[in-house]
């Protein structure tokens, strides 16, 4: 069955030769089995090569047309990317606009008749002359009873313990001031106390000068005589 002898050493290759003649339909080892996975590779080269040309051009060519192609086919695919993430961050939900197209701003009701109910309102209401009336409810109104009465109740304690604080602080700046008052005082009363002992220094002096002079004039009037 075989054309020649195979050797110890080249018992593998025929085998590989004898399997891919029988693929291919020939009775002869006409090539080895090497030879015919590199023509395979080739073959699929040159296929991807003709499918996809640029692809090889652009590796080949950083600076070609095609690479200039696929780097701004990315980057228009990267631009468009951040562009859809900026919209979602910029988009706002549950704003209303007043009859002049005005984005309308959001507060809190304080009210006891309405505790603690947003609603819309107008900038411009705000402004004197008075330019836009719009006033829009956000939430439903609470009923009357328990729950009213627990959010009123917790908003008043709440102001109160706000008050306690505001408080607080003021006896604190309060007791500070005092303690300032204190020093001042006490300053006060040094400079004081150094005045009169200064009064005392000169009245003492002014009683010495005096008791020279009368001597003097004693002891002139002496000789005189």
């Amino acid at each position: 069955m075989f054309c020649h002898q195979a050797t110890d050493k080249n018992y593998d290759n025929n085998r590989c030769r004898r399997g891919n003649n029988k693929l291919m339909g020939c009775s002869t080892p006409l090539i080895g089995c090497r030879s015919m996975d590199h023509i395979l590779s080739f073959m699929f080269f040159l296929q991807h090569l003709v499918m996809k040309p640029h692809a090889y051009l652009a590796r080949s060519d950083p600076s070609g047309p095609h690479a200039t192609i696929d780097a701004s086919v990315s980057t228009s695919s990267s631009n468009a990317r951040n562009r859809l993430q900026v919209a979602r961050v910029f988009v706002k939900d549950d704003v209303n606009n007043c009859d002049s197209d005005v984005p309308a701003k959001e507060r809190t009701c304080r009210k006891l008749t309405n505790p603690d109910r947003r609603f819309w309102y107008c900038n411009n209401s705000l402004k004197r002359p008075r330019k836009c009336d719009y006033y829009e409810w956000k939430d439903v109104a609470l009923e009357d009873g328990y729950y009213k009465n627990l959010i009123y109740s917790m908003m008043q304690q709440l102001d109160s313990k706000e008050d306690l604080g505001v408080i607080k602080n003021l006896m604190t700046r309060n007791t500070e001031l005092e303690f300032l008052l204190s020093k001042e005082k006490s300053l006060v009363a040094t400079m004081e106390k150094g005045m009169c002992d200064s009064k005392k220094s000169i009245r003492m002096y002014k009683l010495l000068v005096v008791v020279l002079v009368v001597g003097y004039v004693c002891f002139v009037f002496k000789l005189a005589n």
